[in-house]
């Protein structure tokens, strides 16, 4: 342990060691022998990742609450996101669940063993550090057949979230896995490509109508079928999470990615360009409006059919992200509820590119500032691009929510001002905040109050003096990084030419 200088933080200094071992399934005593393995590292306490036909996933008992905090601790994953149980039968999926109802009997029939997650209350089996401390369970049966095998082996339900650290791209293969974790798990079964590629279903079955919590490549009209009704998204009202893939951000690659359409390649080149980045760093995936690989650093092809995209995607964001990219620049994909689970998994994994009205006095038209932000408070939802503050602006309405459109559109409203249209104006000397439809306005000629730090992006970009406790620094390329050096909260981006 080595104390760092002038500081009373202790930190490890230790060479990087790989510790999984990889096991093989490519025959049948190959297969049989990784079970056997598998399954004696889960009986001692042991945490391993193991390939499903959804994303590669980190499992342990599900009744050891020992074993499920190491699923924690390796993955850094936030206490309150719950993990899914993982079963090989409806008679073990009923010990973990305290109830049973025909509606989950009549949904395991149609779509299990598959990439169908039910939530129903928990069962007192289960610890509560499995659900969150919540009163419900996901449950689910993979139709892997190496994670059956190993369930039937262990005679007992795997915890299993996907094997990779908290909020970042899922693995679909054995090798995103060791890139990840090889240094804190002991073994890692290599079952090859992950055929469905993206995470499962998960429908609530313990409020009515049942109600989709994330979407899948098990769609809408599929769950409609059997239940008959079905509410879509998470409950209002917030409270402990029945479900993972709630957060704001998550599946994101290292390199910055956003969701573009392009008429042409000239376009593309064109809004690539003020990204910032030199263009071999800039690298793009596209389904139908292909361009040249010339001019960027690589040019992905992914079929357009949601099951081929859904089983590529994510492995090709791991390639990006391998080769050194900065930008990744996805093509938007197609509308309908065929792609509905993409689109959740792409907006939830994208930066922010938030527009900011820089109005200037006495200027008749107002230039636009684009700037990338990533990061908690952040969130994508129906199509807009959205940022709420985080403890709201009472003497302004309500939480801030800023917005860009698809069409490049910008618009600032407060969340308890709905469908009210707020305009910001800046000069040296004032700052003006309207509400042309509800005829208020927030202005003055002091500083605004500095929690609104937002409103200083003007004065910084034009070189005027911050507050004490604000800090600006300006970066090569047209990047910039405000900060607020007390609360340690940033907006980080870049400025379009």
């Amino acid at each position: 342990m080595r104390r760092g200088a002038g500081t009373g933080i202790f930190f490890q200094v230790s060479a990087w060691k790989q510790r999984a071992e990889i096991l093989s399934t490519e025959t049948p005593p190959l297969f049989e022998a990784a079970v056997q393995r598998a399954a004696a590292l889960l009986r001692a306490g042991e945490v391993v990742a193991l390939p499903t036909e959804t994303v590669y996933g980190l499992a342990a008992n599900a009744f050891d609450a020992r074993a499920v905090e190491r699923i924690y601790e390796a993955k850094g994953r936030p206490a309150h996101n719950p993990i899914i149980v993982h079963v090989a039968s409806i008679a073990m999926a009923r010990q973990c669940v305290g109830e049973w109802p025909a509606a989950a009997a009549r949904l395991a029939r149609a779509f299990w063993p598959g990439p169908l997650t039910v939530v129903l209350p928990r069962s007192e089996a289960l610890p509560p550090v499995v659900t969150a401390g919540g009163p419900t369970a996901g449950v689910r049966w993979p139709s892997h057949p190496f994670i059956q095998a190993v369930i039937r082996q262990c005679g007992f339900p795997l915890a299993a979230p996907s094997a990779n650290p908290s909020n970042r791209l899922s693995p679909t293969r054995a090798e995103h896995v060791r890139k990840y974790l090889g240094d804190k798990i002991p073994l890692i079964v290599d079952g090859g490509q992950s055929q469905v590629g993206i995470e499962s279903t998960v429908l609530d079955l313990s409020v009515s109508p049942p109600r989709l919590l994330r979407p899948g490549m098990i769609h809408e009209e599929a769950l409609l079928a059997v239940t008959g009704r079905l509410a879509l998204g998470p409950s209002e009202g917030g409270g402990v999470l029945k479900s993972p893939g709630q957060l704001r951000q998550h599946y994101a690659p290292r390199a910055k990615l956003v969701i573009w359409k392009w008429q042409d390649e000239q376009e593309l080149k064109a809004r690539s360009a003020e990204c910032g980045a030199p263009s071999a760093k800039v690298h793009v995936i596209a389904h139908t409006r292909i361009p040249s690989a010339q001019g960027f650093g690589r040019v992905s092809v992914i079929p357009r059919d949601p099951p081929a995209f859904a089983r590529a995607i994510y492995a090709e964001l791991h390639r990006c992200d391998e080769a050194g990219a900065e930008w990744i620049v996805v093509e938007a994909l197609p509308k309908g509820n065929d792609w509905a689970a993409l689109a959740d998994r792409l907006r939830r994994a994208a930066v922010v590119l938030l527009a900011v009205l820089l109005l200037c006095g006495g200027c008749q038209t107002a230039p636009t500032s684009l700037f990338a932000a990533s990061g908690a408070g952040w969130h994508v939802q129906q199509g807009q691009v959205l940022w709420r503050a985080g403890r709201g602006f009472p003497e302004l309405g309500g939480d801030l929510v800023v917005a860009r459109d698809e069409d490049g559109r910008c618009f600032i409203q407060f969340a308890k001002t709905p469908m009210s249209l707020v305009s910001v104006q800046t000069t040296r000397s004032q700052w003006l905040i309207q509400f042309p439809l509800g005829g208020r306005a927030f202005s003055g000629r002091r500083r605004p109050p500095a929690r609104l730090a937002w409103l200083y992006l003007p004065a910084a970009l034009a070189g005027e003096p911050l507050p004490k406790g604000l800090r600006f620094e300006a970066k090569p390329g047209g990047g910039w990084r405000l900060e607020n050096t007390r609360s340690g909260e940033t907006l980080e981006g870049f400025l379009a030419p």
